[in-house]
């Protein structure tokens, strides 16, 4: 959870800037968050089962995403996925 609470706190502090502006703060903050994110999930995905919530998550982020850019709302449905189902992210 701390590494999306990372990018979510990003997103937080850029609300209200133009968009080229948020674009810069994305590619300088953000971008290496996700791509860490990335390595960290596919690590973690391939101790799993097929079938493990965890697994289910990581795949729909990995096939939603665009240009190693997730939109807050595929971040915001793994999650929900991921917390319905009583499972933790550390």
């Amino acid at each position: 959870m701390k590494r999306i609470d990372a990018l979510f706190d990003i997103e937080r502090a850029i609300y209200g800037l133009s968009p080229g502006q948020r674009h810069a703060v994305r590619q300088e903050r953000s971008l290496p968050l996700v791509t860490e994110l990335e390595r960290w999930m596919i690590e973690t995905r391939d101790k799993l089962s097929r079938g493990h919530d965890l697994t289910k998550a990581f795949n729909y982020m990995q096939r939603n995403k665009v240009h190693h850019v997730y939109t807050s709302n595929v971040l915001d449905n793994c999650v929900r996925q991921v917390l319905q189902n009583g499972v933790a992210l550390r």
